[in-house]
């Protein structure tokens, strides 16, 4: 049997693998429009690969078809994943749940996996875009040669500098596939308040996103304050949710109550009362941060602690608590990890990734909508989608 894998990221070559391993006779054939295969898993984890995390559940990821990821997600279980990369020589190390390489390296995740693909034999095109694929009678037609099977694998449209611009929608439309609207996960908020002077403070908080008043989804982590806005992990967890106007409080003491932030800040106005306000909340908050919220609340930095009303104190717990900003967008496609959205699940056999509406014709990873939270959920949905679908398309007769 001949297959064409078209993409050479995590679950492309995930697929790839599976595809050979379940019957060596196959010819499989990983089509990969960049220079080199496993691109964008080099940025994973700020380098050090995230792989997977050590509790995996339906609740850390979001789709169009919610009871379907449950079904994708029993089918290759965590159990078989560690199996498969122990089989590939990757020890493990856990970091508050977090799976990496021991080695924290991600370019030897990448090794490990090219080494399989070169001992089974699996051909690698490189440099090639698949503008179309062809449903012939038996198959399929790509760039002119005959597969008996296609697995799409070529990504989302996040991080374009790695290949993926959109093209599995493209291809899967081509093939009477439906697409839920796509839009950019896991990225950075721009706003509306001008957070130039904040460039590059970074502070644990509680984040709630607001929207009409109400909060609708809240995070903890670190925050990341940007030239343009807001970063860090728990924000690009709330990201696939927030829409222009929505509301990002920021809870810069998380740890206390603000009726304990108030009390504090009362006795601190008595111990530090000689203290100029611009050094007030020293030990508290960077000071650019601290200046930041003083003119927000119209504060003199020329006061001494002692100056400051009973008003003052209270205003600035609440705004220690709430500090809030407006959201404009999310930042591009280029920032962001992840793409929401894709070919819709329902047109999919859940046990295999095979199409519904097009036999032969397999779909993994980003292509699919859905879209996993931060801490190696988006790898593992790879590394099961790639598995499940490489397994289903290698098996049968040549």
């Amino acid at each position: 049997m001949k297959i064409a894998v078209i993409g050479a990221g995590a679950s492309g070559i995930t697929a790839a693998i599976y595809a050979k391993r379940v019957n060596p006779s196959n010819s499989v054939t990983v089509i990969e429009r960049s220079d080199r295969i496993l691109k964008k898993i080099l940025s994973t984890g700020n380098g050090r690969c995230n792989l997977s995390n050590a509790v995996i559940a339906e609740d850390n990821y979001y789709s169009q078809s919610p009871d379907a990821i449950t079904k994708i997600l029993t089918a290759f279980t965590p159990c078989e994943e560690r199996q498969f990369f122990e089989e590939l020589g990757i020890m493990f190390c856990e970091e508050s749940s977090r799976i990496y390489p021991y080695s924290k390296k991600a370019s030897a995740v990448c090794d490990a996996l090219r080494f399989e693909v070169e001992r089974l034999g699996i051909k690698v095109i490189l440099n090639t875009r698949v503008k179309e694929i062809k449903k012939a009678s038996q198959g399929f037609i790509i760039n002119n040669l005959k597969y008996d099977r296609v697995i799409i694998s070529a990504g989302g449209s996040a991080a374009p500098i790695f290949g993926t611009d959109g093209n599995s929608f493209n291809l899967l439309k081509s093939l009477g596939h439906r697409i839920t609207p796509v839009f950019p996960a896991l990225v950075p908020i721009k706003t509306k308040e001008n957070t130039a002077s904040l460039k590059g403070i970074r502070a644990n908080c509680a984040i709630t996103l607001i929207k009409n008043g109400i909060s609708v989804k809240k995070e903890e982590g670190e925050l990341q304050l940007t030239q343009y806005g807001l970063s860090g992990i728990a924000i690009m967890q709330l990201s696939r949710l927030t829409q222009k106007g929505d509301i990002i409080e920021i809870d810069l003491i998380p740890h206390l109550l603000e009726d304990e932030v108030t009390k504090h800040l009362f006795n601190r106005a008595v111990l530090l009362k000689e203290r100029r306000i611009e050094d007030f909340l020293t030990g508290i908050l960077h000071k650019p941060l601290a200046m930041y919220i003083y003119k927000e609340l119209s504060i003199p930095l020329d006061l001494k602690a002692e100056n400051l009303t009973k008003k003052d104190i209270i205003n600035l717990s609440k705004k220690l608590k709430a500090l809030r900003f407006t959201a404009v967008s999310t930042l591009s496609w280029e920032d962001a990890q992840v793409t929401a959205g894709g070919a819709l699940l329902d047109e999919f056999d859940l046990s295999t990734l095979e199409s519904k509406i097009c036999p032969g014709l397999y779909c993994t990873g980003e292509a699919l909508d859905c879209v996993g939270d931060c801490g190696g959920y988006n790898l593992h949905w790879a590394w099961t989608t790639g598995a499940i679908s490489g397994k289903a398309a290698g098996k049968g007769e040549n």
